[in-house]
């Protein structure tokens, strides 16, 4: 607390008028960066763009906001404050089952997505996938960049989803660079 109230420029006594815990200061960090990436992927999901290209905007959105972080921090959360972790992966897993249905569903409409598809599986596949990223055994981060991962990983999630017309789209948004 004497780092963070430093870095601020306060005193901790005044932190501690803020937030009356170390726990309820955690919650309140937390909170914020889920509402801060919820706001972006909002406006990401209601805007006009295809459904391949929202993915990979989301996927910008999200590198942007976490700016590379690793799994440490996550760790550092499930151990020293466990029901905040909870809490927060059960937001998670709502609101990203919430917008990856809802994308879902805009590929099969737009005919960029295959109409076979199970929506529900591949959400699950999608968000397992994301999880698994950042386990360091799997994906050790002086072989593997967690911003290469993440890039490889949205190409071969939506490689396994789009039509031949999604293809397309993919393809080109992948040569423009987004």
């Amino acid at each position: 607390m004497d780092d963070l109230a430093t870095s601020l420029g306060m005193s901790k006594k005044t932190i501690y008028e803020l937030y009356p815990t170390k726990t309820a200061l955690v919650r309140a960090v937390m909170q914020g960066l889920f509402n801060t990436i919820e706001t972006g992927v909002f406006a990401i999901r209601d805007g006009e763009q295809n459904a391949v290209e929202k993915m990979l905007e989301i996927r910008h959105l999200l590198n942007r906001v976490l700016r590379n972080e690793r799994s440490a921090p996550e760790h550092q959360l499930m151990k020293y404050y466990p029901a905040i972790h909870r809490e927060l992966s059960g937001q998670v897993f709502t609101h990203m089952q919430d917008t990856i249905m809802a994308n879902l569903k805009q590929g099969k409409d737009e005919g960029l997505y295959r109409e076979e598809l199970d929506q529900e599986v591949a959400m699950r596949f999608y968000y397992q996938g994301c999880i698994n990223l950042k386990d360091q055994d799997i994906f050790p981060p002086q072989r593997f960049p967690i911003k290469f991962v993440q890039d490889q990983y949205i190409e071969f999630y939506l490689r396994a989803i789009v039509t031949p017309a999604g293809l397309d789209v993919l393809t080109h948004s992948l040569n423009q660079g987004r």
